[in-house]
């Protein structure tokens, strides 16, 4: 199978995935209960909010407000220079959040130590018992030297014509170039868009041209349509992808990404999730189909961090390729990339595997004292404007009244939890 199918299947589990991406949720392994910390340290930005948690039975709640710390210090210092240093102070109304004293900037390429002291309650039967313990976290990360996305992509052909978008078969090369120099006037010349272009297309081939961050596209949705991939192999239209060329320096040990979307526009309907409603006879959509297309946020990962030794996704790391069928919502798409130091891909991939039950897995931290990770990264993002003609797309605020209608119910059906705040503005109730 071709690397970039792999890879496209890969991602598409993690579509749904919500960002932001610094934030582990509370496990439990069994015995005594440890802290978990997470912090991110991403160059030419000011450090910010470290997460300490507390590991927990499954069988209770979790409560972001319920206390377990007594006292902590906590101070992130450059190697070399502690004078170049941060402390952490706690946000109030939350146990598990803190902030720097003071904006303060990380250093690309620079190495960190971070040390904590923390007083807390760490009896197996919190809340209700209480045994105090004093702890001492510590961990060290290098932020990547340098990392950036070219300032180009490469886009496939069909992403910029509308007719091309949805699958409309090119029954003569020669009038369709003219006809479509006439309905879009300099589209012809700006893609280089000929009759052999065209015969390429027919034939199902990939052809690619380079766009700028800010554009416009149009996403693919010619679902019955047969195309080649990079590989000569037969795949559906709208699985063609972007091609976005990366620069790293050194420390780069992987990366992930972060994709956020317009919430005043429309979430797409991709071909996987047609297929599978095609597949259950699905006809319609009712409120429970409605909220289970929400997503809260506006922010998602698109893929889960990727060490640089990677072998899934073809020409990876020079190259990383961006899915059509994971775009999925009209309106600006911003992509952010971020490389990390190689710790946080360690970390993220023995984290899948406990979480999965991969017996074979050991458990990674660069904490010391504790669990969860303190790493180094950069950023770098890419946007476009999309459009959609011929997809199945629901406006995100009208999703957003669904899951709420669903929420509500929910919530005098069974006493599940109900957020009235996050809801506002919504009518959630039925009216009389």
């Amino acid at each position: 199978m071709n690397k970039s199918i792999l890879a496209t299947a890969a991602l598409l589990g993690v579509f749904g995935c919500n960002g932001p991406w610094n934030m582990t949720p509370s496990e439990y392994e069994g015995g005594d209960p440890k802290l978990l910390l997470s912090l991110f340290a991403v160059g030419t930005k000011d450090f910010d909010t470290l997460w300490l948690e507390r590991t927990q039975s499954l069988e209770q709640d979790y409560d972001s407000t319920r206390a377990f710390v007594e006292e902590a210090t906590m101070v992130v210092s450059r190697v070399g220079d502690p004078s170049d240093s941060v402390s952490y102070r706690s946000v109030p109304g939350s146990a598990v959040a803190w902030v720097p004293v003071r904006s303060h900037r990380v250093v690309p390429g620079a190495s960190y130590e971070l040390r904590a002291s923390v007083l807390w309650n760490a009896s197996r039967d919190w809340p209700t018992g209480k045994e105090l313990r004093r702890t001492e976290l510590s961990a060290t990360t290098t932020v990547p030297a340098a990392w950036s996305i070219a300032d180009s992509v490469m886009a496939p052909l069909e992403a910029l014509v509308p007719s091309l978008s949805v699958g409309m078969p090119i029954n003569d090369s020669a009038w369709y170039a003219m006809e479509l120099d006439s309905l879009l006037p300099g589209r012809r010349e700006r893609y280089r868009i000929t009759s052999a272009t065209l015969d390429s297309l027919r034939n199902g081939d990939m052809v690619m041209r380079r766009i700028f961050s800010g554009e416009s596209v149009l996403y693919i949705s010619g679902i019955t349509r047969q195309v080649k991939n990079s590989a000569g192999q037969s795949t559906l239209l709208p699985y063609r992808e972007y091609q976005f060329h990366l620069k790293y320096g050194a420390g780069f040990g992987g990366a992930f990404s972060v994709q956020r979307f317009d919430t005043s526009r429309a979430f797409i309907q991709n071909v996987v999730q047609q297929q599978f409603r095609r597949s259950r006879g699905a006809t319609g959509y009712t409120r429970e189909d409605s909220a289970r297309l929400f997503q809260p946020g506006e922010t998602r990962y698109y893929f889960s961090p990727m060490p640089v030794t990677a072998t899934e996704m073809a020409g990876w790391p020079d190259v990383f390729l961006f899915s059509n069928v994971g775009i999925g919502y009209t309106g600006k798409n911003t992509l952010y990339v971020y490389a990390t130091d190689p710790s946080y891909p360690t970390y993220n991939a023995s984290l899948q595997g406990v979480a999965g039950g991969d017996r074979t897995t050991i458990a990674y931290s660069n904490i010391q004292g504790g669990s969860g990770y303190f790493a180094g990264a950069l950023v770098d993002s890419f946007s476009i404007n999309v459009f959609a003609l011929a997809s199945d797309t629901f406006p995100v605020r009208q999703l957003r009244a669904a899951a709420c209608r669903e929420a509500w119910k929910l919530h005098v059906q069974d006493g599940d939890a109900f957020d009235p705040a996050f809801c506002e503005g919504v009518q959630y109730k039925p009216r009389n």
